[in-house]
């Protein structure tokens, strides 16, 4: 029992340095921290309220599915917040270290390679927090009558907490993509295409409940969808689903975790790389 007890605080010792190591090296070259933490995913939800707008402004009092403009834009405004904290396609570099034959060497270390995968999950989202922090309060401040609140504090903690859950299950996914390096070579074609597509049914730049009652049926039972779009409209008070919204999240992430498991389990004894 004691032994198992000191493995257990050992691997959370390791995982609290390995944390701050991808913290220091996440931050290092300042200038491009600040374009890619603070721009990046702005952009496109931007431009789309501008189409939102014209569409309105064709129809001035109209409501889009129960959508007026104004709810557009702090819908836009919030879901390109979460994205941030949705873990990216670009976040692990396993797929580079398989090719090279870089990744023996975690082979012969006394702790599992996921730990240090779990580091850089953790490193992202505390900077992510920051940062988000940061935007919303500036957003608030700067123009509040068109900045996303919460409908109630209960909202707020409801939202975030499947946006976190929600961004761990993208972690598990591109974790297995990548191990897929072991036996394809079309591994950041695989990751691009999940990154379209689960950008697609989580929301970002179209709330899922302006699409067809059909294509929302089935999204509902989808990851992304509750780790951005249901979030949202929890936050800003149009459902009150959220214990569906656990079950579906903790449903998804138990299974992705056994076929990360799996995976590079599998993987790894097949694996002929000459390492460094």
């Amino acid at each position: 029992m004691n032994l198992r007890r000191s493995r257990w605080i050992h691997y959370f010792r390791l995982l609290y340095h390995a944390t701050i190591y991808e913290f220091h090296k996440r931050t290092i070259f300042r200038m491009g921290f600040f374009i890619r933490e603070i721009l990046q995913g702005i952009t496109r939800p931007m431009m789309m309220i501008f189409v939102y707008g014209s569409i309105c402004q064709q129809q001035p009092g109209q409501k889009i599915h129960g959508y007026d403009f104004p709810e557009l834009v702090r819908y836009l405004i919030l879901a390109a917040l979460l994205q941030k904290l949705v873990f990216g396609n670009r976040g692990l570099d396993l797929a580079t270290q398989i090719f090279d034959g870089y990744i023996t060497k975690y082979f012969i270390m006394p702790l599992p390679y996921s730990l240090l995968a779990i580091a850089r999950f953790l490193q992202f989202i505390l900077v992510q927090i920051v940062v988000v922090l940061l935007i919303y309060g500036v957003g608030l401040f700067w123009i509040p009558e068109w900045w996303p609140t919460p409908n109630s504090w209960q909202a707020g903690i409801q939202a975030m907490s499947l946006v976190f859950i929600g961004s761990y299950c993208f972690f598990l996914m591109y974790f297995i993509i990548n191990i897929f390096a072991f036996w394809l070579e079309l591994v950041w074609t695989l990751l691009v295409g999940a990154w379209f597509i689960s950008g697609f049914i989580s929301g970002v730049l179209i709330p899922v409940s302006l699409m067809p009652a059909s294509v929302q049926k089935i999204f509902y039972w989808t990851f992304p969808y509750w780790t951005i779009s249901a979030p949202v409209e929890i936050f800003i008070g149009k459902r009150h689903d959220f214990l569906e919204g656990v079950l579906i999240l903790s449903g998804t992430l138990i299974f992705l975790e056994l076929l990360r498991q799996f995976c590079w389990t599998r993987g790894v004894r097949k694996y002929t790389g000459v390492g460094m």
